[in-house]
């Protein structure tokens, strides 16, 4: 059995102004490292692709977040979200797009135009790299969000991490201690 787990990754703000987003929202949020915040929000979790407290975060503060919800370590499902709205997405890696596809063909975008909407919404990372790290076949769906953090410039620790296993868990974490809120 994989892992299921989400997260966002808020662009801009401080992990006070996270807090104060989410409300009483049940959650942790990380410090402020190179301005960026990573929110993991339980209800996130328990309403997969749904990003209820990715949005509440991005319309609240009018800032970009990366919405990211991994299911069973086999789709990674991105967001990027602005004043609250789904302004990219995309589901990594490529045979999970290929699994997924319907009538209509893949879910999600196109990898070029997932790459160039990301970059330009969150204000950084490369599109080729992006590119690559979505088109690139891996075991594990965590590996593919790692790439892509990667990808945006964005620190890569949160890749793995949810709300549920960080109830479970105290892990020591790249950022430092997280404040639980509620």
């Amino acid at each position: 059995m994989g892992s299921t787990y989400s997260n966002a990754v808020v662009v801009g703000v401080t992990s006070e102004q996270v807090v104060s987003a989410l409300g009483p929202a049940k959650a942790f949020v990380s410090p402020a490292l190179n301005g960026v915040v990573v929110a993991f929000a339980r209800d996130d979790e328990e309403s997969p692709g749904a990003g209820l407290g990715a949005r509440q975060i991005s319309s609240t503060l009018d800032r970009p977040v990366l919405d990211v919800f991994v299911f069973d370590s086999d789709i990674c499902s991105l967001q990027v979200l602005t004043n609250g709205e789904p302004r990219a997405a995309i589901v990594a890696p490529p045979e999970a797009m290929e699994e997924m596809d319907d009538d209509d063909g893949p879910v999600g975008m196109d990898p070029e135009v997932f790459a160039a909407e990301a970059v330009s919404a969150l204000g950084r990372g490369d599109e080729g790299v992006l590119v690559t790290a979505l088109t690139t076949d891996v075991v594990f769906a965590e590996e593919a969000h790692r790439a892509v953090l990667a990808a945006l410039g964005l620190p890569v620790w949160p890749a793995g991490w949810g709300y549920r296993h960080l109830d479970q868990e105290q892990p020591e974490l790249a950022c430092g201690p997280l404040l639980r809120i509620s």
